[in-house]
């Protein structure tokens, strides 16, 4: 299907899947500033290539599924979220003007609680296993309404690296969470600040030819992609996922402030 056909497929799925979710404001309440800092959290299945068409299509069901219950639980409405999807993918570009932390806290704990409910009654070899990466960065729409931009690349790259597979093959959970720097300093450091379930440490993610970047790992990346030396993150002690209601979301400014990649 020739690239065009499957994105606007994509785009008309979105359309009737954000509405199952999230209600459209009458009156928007958040601004959608184009190029702004946002949030932006790539999430890809692991290994879903190599299941049968049944499985393959159950697995995206369970992704749409749970991303959406986690939006709605961290959101009130559409305004300002972008969401996408691909064959065994989703990119969720959060709103600029929120408090960061919080949602992040409430989207991430809402979506691990989720897929453990989801993965409970399966089979081992049919578990949904998750890969997300996340950054902070400017986000902009290309000409047929799909998100672009520094934001999206990092996301998907620090997902895509090394560290994030050998890590989610190496642990035996079902999910891995990959931060740029940047985004573990000024958001998850603060949203997991009170939250025991989740320990972060620094690793080096890389995709070869295209990216190479200090980043955070949660669960702990395996010791081969420790940096020199070990920089462990101060306050969090286990890799399981937080309880949906254990810790409280922090309050952090609504606007986050970088500089230009």
């Amino acid at each position: 299907m020739p690239g065009r056909d499957r994105m606007s497929m994509s785009l008309g799925l979105h359309e009737a899947w954000i509405g199952a979710y999230l209600p459209k404001c009458s009156n928007p309440c958040r601004a959608d500033p184009e190029g702004a800092l946002r949030l932006c959290m790539a999430i890809d299945i692991s290994g879903w290539s190599d299941h049968e068409d049944s499985e393959e299509q159950r697995a995206k069901n369970v992704l749409v599924d749970i991303v959406g219950t986690a939006l709605r639980d961290a959101l009130r409405c559409d305004c300002g979220v972008r969401v996408e999807y691909s064959a065994d993918a989703a990119l969720v570009a959060l709103p600029p003007d929120i408090d960061v932390a919080a949602v992040t806290w409430l989207f991430l704990t809402k979506l691990t609680a989720a897929l453990a409910k989801a993965n409970r009654p399966v089979k081992s070899r049919y578990r949904v296993r998750l890969r997300i990466g996340l950054e902070v960065a400017a986000v902009i729409r290309d000409n047929v309404g799909g998100a672009i931009g520094n934001g999206v690349n990092g996301a998907c790259r620090l997902r895509d690296s090394e560290v994030a597979r050998a890590t989610l093959a190496a642990v035996p959970g079902d999910y891995i969470v990959a931060a740029s720097d940047f985004t573990y300093q000024h958001v998850l450091r603060h949203a997991f600040a009170d939250v025991s379930d989740w320990e972060f440490t620094q690793a080096m993610a890389e995709v070869p030819g295209k990216y190479s970047s200090p980043c955070w790992i949660s669960p702990p990346a395996i010791s081969g992609f420790w940096p020199e030396p070990l920089q462990p993150a101060s306050g969090s002690l286990r890799s399981s996922p937080a309880s949906p209601t254990q810790g409280r979301p922090p309050t952090t400014p609504n606007s986050l402030h970088r500089s230009p990649l």
